[in-house]
């Protein structure tokens, strides 16, 4: 079947248009990952630098019912996990509750250990095996300046798995746009085929009659190109 020119223009065509699509489509899966990860560590920073403002009397005081009691009733998008964290690196709340092991997971996390130190940092890796995005930001008290400490941090911790889920919606979706895609580039590449390899064939076909001796066959002039030029030869030749 590949011996034919027709099925050879299909066959490249349909793998230029593959290559270009499969890269075109890794990219923007990559992209849109990308993406999605800074606005989550933007979102998560903007609402920790909230948490520091709030609670920070509370924190420099050490109550530790009312910090619990402002993180119950907080309104958070995405509903992530929230730990504060005192100067010493103990916590002294969080959102949801969890098991003292776990906590500690998360205090020890670079990102925490920066805030503590009085900057901010936001990123993405592994908690308890999870995958997760996160965001640290310094509590501090004082006035801004020469008499400002840090007392704690705030640290908000989201797992991925709306990333994950938006992600297989985008391979899916670009699966499929690769799918119609191709159908629609082998039709049109099969026409244009058709279109090039019909009157090579037909005159293949005349030029073999000419050979065997018919002096009267001619090819249809078709097109205006180098085809039609070589078919106006044959039959000039012929003639």
């Amino acid at each position: 079947m590949f011996r034919s020119i027709r099925w050879r223009l299909l066959a490249t065509h349909l793998v230029v248009i593959l290559l270009a699509l499969s890269f075109l489509g890794v990219h923007l899966a990559r992209d849109a990952e990308t993406r999605y990860l800074a606005q989550v560590q933007m979102g998560l920073l903007a609402q920790a630098r909230l948490f520091a403002v709030h609670l920070r009397d509370a924190v420099a005081t050490r109550d530790q019912a009312r910090i619990q009691a402002e993180l119950e009733v907080a309104q958070l998008p995405g509903n992530p996990q929230v730990i504060i964290i005192d100067r010493d690196q103990s916590v002294m709340a969080s959102r949801p509750t969890v098991p003292e092991a776990r906590l500690q997971q998360h205090v020890g996390r670079e990102g925490v250990l920066l805030a503590l130190r009085g900057q901010e940092s936001a990123g993405a890796g592994q908690a308890g095996g999870v995958p997760v995005v996160f965001g640290a930001v310094p509590i501090r008290a004082g006035r801004a300046g020469a008499g400002e400490m840090v007392i704690g941090a705030v640290y908000l911790v989201l797992p991925l798995v709306e990333l994950a889920e938006q992600l297989r919606h985008i391979r899916v979706l670009g699966a499929w746009t690769i799918l119609v895609t191709i159908l629609w580039a082998a039709l049109v590449s099969l026409l244009l085929a058709g279109r090039l390899a019909g009157p090579m064939q037909e005159m293949r076909a005349a030029t073999g009659r000419m050979a065997a001796g018919d002096l009267a066959a001619r090819v249809r002039v078709r097109t205006a190109d180098e085809l039609g030029d070589l078919a106006r030869s044959l039959n000039y030749m012929a003639a």
